[in-house]
């Protein structure tokens, strides 16, 4: 029940910190002296997209599997690294200047991403194998008796 409350109330964080990025961007873009850049203008598309739109569709679908707490804790720092690393890379390039770290940045936080992604979808795959295999030994302990209402499967007892 927990885990139901937290995957709800991600959206609502998300939108949060998209807002608090928009503002960021709007304070800072008023001390820029005319410089832009196209990292801190879009700042809060980050976490509008990478964050809410994947967190609000997983409420939104009936009967989704809900990510544990290692794959949500995972993809939630992938999507915060490539959210500061566009806050450092926009205020690196209205300030003329660059830095490795951030590109280094950059990469892990895509790396995380991928990671937590990866890290839901196994139970899901596990899942769906196993069922898979349920179904094989199912249609195989069955068998087609005659009946006086037709054809029926039962339960061989050999299983």
């Amino acid at each position: 029940m927990k885990k139901i409350k937290e995957i709800k109330k991600a959206p609502i964080v998300y939108i949060g910190v998209s807002v608090l990025c928009l503002i960021t961007f709007i304070i800072y873009n008023q001390f820029s002296h005319g410089v832009t850049s196209p990292y801190m203008t879009y700042l809060f598309a980050w976490p509008l997209l990478l964050g809410f739109v994947p967190y609000a569709l997983l409420t939104r679908i009936p009967g989704a599997y809900y990510p544990g707490r290692i794959a949500a804790n995972v993809y939630n720092s992938g999507v915060a690294s490539i959210t500061v690393s566009s806050l450092l890379k926009g205020i690196f390039d209205i300030a003329g200047n660059s830095s490795i770290y951030q590109s280094l940045l950059m990469s892990i936080g895509v790396g995380l991403l991928m990671f937590g992604v990866f890290i839901y979808l196994i139970p899901i795959l596990m899942m769906r194998n196993i069922e898979k295999k349920d179904a094989k030994i199912d249609d195989r302990s069955r068998r087609m008796v005659s009946s006086e209402q037709g054809y029926s499967f039962i339960q061989s007892k050999s299983s």
